[in-house]
């Protein structure tokens, strides 16, 4: 997808074109169809996301990655099970506050995209190491994962 307001390169995502995304290895990879909202105008679009190979070639360091439910399942399967799946629990109007102030999609695609969510979590802890609320500060979410990863390793 498009480079978002405010994010930056190599740190929030890495930014290839079509051809480029489509020369990489994946681990995982998915397309969303969306709609994206450009200059108040709705806009059909093609999101495109992956988590290459060579982001995991050098597994000596330990990695953090934000996939969804389906990208865990594949890195799992990838890393013969050897990974930590830490289930973040987001407020639902947090989200949605959140999807609105990026203004990329129209609230239609952002119900949409959340009535999918519920359909795609369901039972989503039966499947996790551990879920953590986010309704706490950042850096204690981040601790708490971390406290986490030193548990199971």
């Amino acid at each position: 997808r498009k480079k978002g307001i405010g994010e930056v390169e190599g740190v929030d995502y890495y930014y290839v074109t079509d051809d480029e995304f489509d020369k990489i290895k994946f681990v995982e990879k998915r397309e969303y169809n969306t709609f994206e909202n450009i200059n108040g105008k709705k806009t059909e679009a093609v999101w495109k996301y992956g988590l290459s190979e060579i982001e995991l070639k050098d597994l000596s360091k330990p990695r953090v990655v934000i996939v969804d439910l389906h990208g865990a399942m594949e890195l799992s399967e990838y890393l013969n099970n050897e990974v930590v799946i830490v289930y973040l629990e987001i407020d639902e109007k947090i989200r949605m506050d959140r999807a609105l102030s990026r203004n990329r999609e129209s609230i239609e695609e952002i119900k949409r995209r959340f009535a999918d969510d519920k359909k795609v979590f369901k039972g989503v802890e039966n499947l996790v190491h551990a879920a953590v609320n986010t309704e706490i500060s950042v850096q204690a979410v981040c601790e708490q994962i971390l406290q986490v990863y030193n548990y199971y390793n």
